[in-house]
């Protein structure tokens, strides 16, 4: 499919053939891609803007995230949780704009999508709050990630608040919360979260304890940090 197909791809109205044609504007630098993807901006379908937030991703820049930062809006949650991910890719500009993000947004999918950009960008700061956010939510999946994401902050002035934070779920109901707060307390050097580890290595599920056990030996080279 040469560039004129994939213009006709993009204004056939057959979805399948548009994302199609939008995979294939990979291949073509930003001045071709981005002005075809953003004339894409009003169609219906959730696929397709998917595709154009995924895209648009590819090629980050002033104007890209623009168009990206309209996206977090989307009606559709998969069309913002794409945006989310993709603005991950671009400046740390973004940074305030998707911690707004998360504030306003209790899609959980998109909620994970954003802290998995502010991740990447490793601000402890941001991470922090979005952070406190994620584990006082009511959606167990964004709930673990945010345990995961506070390993990062083991290493920065936000150590022992994220600690403290982390503490309270070595006695949560579900014992993958508790897997996962095993191993990430495996990041922390404070007598508080040594003890908290051993505690969990009697937990009465064998996965906790598994965890726990697997904390204590964790290669310093492998805990996370992030710049602070």
């Amino acid at each position: 499919m040469n560039l004129e197909d994939i213009k006709q791809a993009l204004t056939d109205g057959d979805p399948p053939a548009r994302v199609k044609a939008m995979r294939l504007l990979r291949d073509y630098p930003a001045e071709v891609s981005v002005p075809l993807l953003e004339g894409q901006m009003g169609h219906g379908d959730f696929l397709v803007r998917s595709f154009i937030a995924m895209g648009l991703g590819l090629y980050p820049s002033d104007r890209t995230v623009k168009t990206l930062l309209q996206l977090l809006d989307d009606g559709d949650h998969s069309v913002r949780a794409e945006a989310a991910g993709a603005l991950g890719r671009c400046s740390e500009g973004v940074i305030p704009d998707l911690v707004a993000a998360f504030r306003r947004d209790d899609n959980w999918l998109v909620r994970r999508s954003i802290l998995e950009s502010l991740v990447e960008f490793r601000q402890p700061a941001a991470l922090m709050e979005v952070c406190e956010l994620a584990i006082t939510g009511d959606n167990v999946s964004v709930t673990e990630a945010g345990i995961d994401a506070l390993t990062l902050l083991s290493q920065t002035e936000f150590s022992d608040r994220a600690l403290d934070l982390l503490l309270p779920f070595v006695s949560d109901d579900w014992w993958q919360v508790r897997w996962r707060t095993a191993r990430a307390l495996g990041f922390f050097t404070q007598e508080k979260a040594i003890a908290a580890r051993q505690f969990l290595a009697k937990d009465d599920d064998h996965r906790v304890v598994g965890g726990a056990m697997e904390a204590v030996i964790v290669p310093d080279g492998d805990r996370g940090d992030a710049d602070g």
